[in-house]
C-alpha cells in the first residue's frame, strides 16, 4: 500500500509540473517576460485588460476615420477605464498609427483594418537589403499581405516559423522564427525591428526587445520562433505587451 501511495503522489507532481509547463508555453506573459530583464519595468496593466478597452472602442462607435485618413478617438466614458490604458491607447493612435498614415506608410478602411503600402513595403526591403550587405544577414521581404509583411531567411529555405511585422490599429506585431531565436546576436534583433517599424518606433522596440532575449527564448518552446505583441505609449519604458509561441 505505501509503494502504491508513493507511486499515486508521484504521478500527482509529475501531473502538476505538466500543467505549469503547459501553462508557460500557452499564455503570453508580460511579466515572465519581464522577470528575464532587470532593464524594463513590466506594464501596468494586463493585456486582456488592454484589450477589452481597444474592442469597447470599436464594438460601440467611439472610433471614426477623419477626412485625412487619420483614425479618431471620438469621446466616450474614460473614467469606467484604468486612465493608464486609455492614455496607452490614445498615444499608440495618435503617436504611431496616425504618423504613419500622414507619411503615406498606412491607412485604414472603413472597418479600421490597417493596410501597408509600397512605401512602407519599400522602406522594410530597402533597410534588409542594406542590412544584409553591412552585417550578412541573408534576410528578404516577401511582399505586403493586408497589413503585414513576412520576411524570410534565404540562407535556411526550411526556416522553422515566420519573420515579418504586422500593424493594427491598437497594436503591432514583430514575428522572429527558430532561426532569429536561437541565434541570439543583438544586431540581428536590431536590424529586424528596426526594418520592420520605422523610427522612432523601431528604436524604441529594439530597445525592449534586446534585454528581453532570454525570455523570447523561454517562449519558443515549438521551436516555430514566437509572437512579440506591442504597445506604444510614451508614459512606458516597456512596450512589450505579451509574448507567444508561434
Amino acid at each position: 500500500m505505501q509503494i502504491t501511495e508513493r507511486i499515486k503522489t508521484m504521478h500527482k507532481r509529475i501531473l502538476s509540473v505538466f500543467i505549469v509547463i503547459l501553462m508557460l508555453a500557452c499564455v503570453g506573459s508580460p511579466a515572465l517576460a519581464a522577470e528575464n530583464t532587470k532593464d524594463i519595468e513590466p506594464l501596468p496593466f494586463s493585456w486582456e485588460a488592454y484589450e477589452f478597452v481597444a474592442n469597447y472602442l470599436q464594438n460601440n462607435g467611439y472610433l471614426a476615420i477623419a477626412g485625412d485618413g487619420t483614425l479618431e478617438i471620438l469621446p466616450f466614458p474614460e473614467g469606467a477605464f484604468n486612465p493608464l490604458i486609455v492614455n496607452a491607447i490614445k498615444s499608440y493612435v495618435n503617436d504611431f498609427i496616425n504618423l504613419l498614415v500622414q507619411q503615406g506608410m498606412i491607412y485604414l478602411d472603413a472597418g479600421f483594418n490597417v493596410y501597408l503600402t509600397e512605401q512602407y513595403y519599400m522602406y522594410t526591403k530597402d533597410f534588409l537589403i542594406w542590412f544584409t550587405q553591412a552585417f550578412g544577414f541573408d534576410y528578404r521581404t516577401r511582399g505586403i499581405h493586408g497589413n503585414s509583411i513576412p520576411v524570410v531567411h534565404d540562407d535556411n529555405p526550411s526556416e522553422r516559423g515566420m519573420s515579418g511585422l504586422s500593424v493594427y490599429w491598437y497594436k503591432y506585431e514583430a514575428k522572429f522564427s527558430n532561426d532569429v531565436i536561437t541565434t541570439s546576436i543583438n544586431t540581428l534583433y536590431k536590424g529586424l525591428c528596426n526594418a520592420f517599424f520605422p523610427a522612432p518606433i523601431g528604436g524604441r522596440a529594439t530597445d525592449n526587445v534586446v534585454p528581453n532575449m532570454g525570455a523570447l527564448e523561454l517562449f519558443n518552446v515549438n521551436q516555430n520562433g514566437v509572437v512579440v505583441r506591442f504597445i506604444y505609449s510614451t508614459e512606458f519604458d516597456n512596450l512589450i505587451a505579451g509574448v507567444w509561441a508561434q
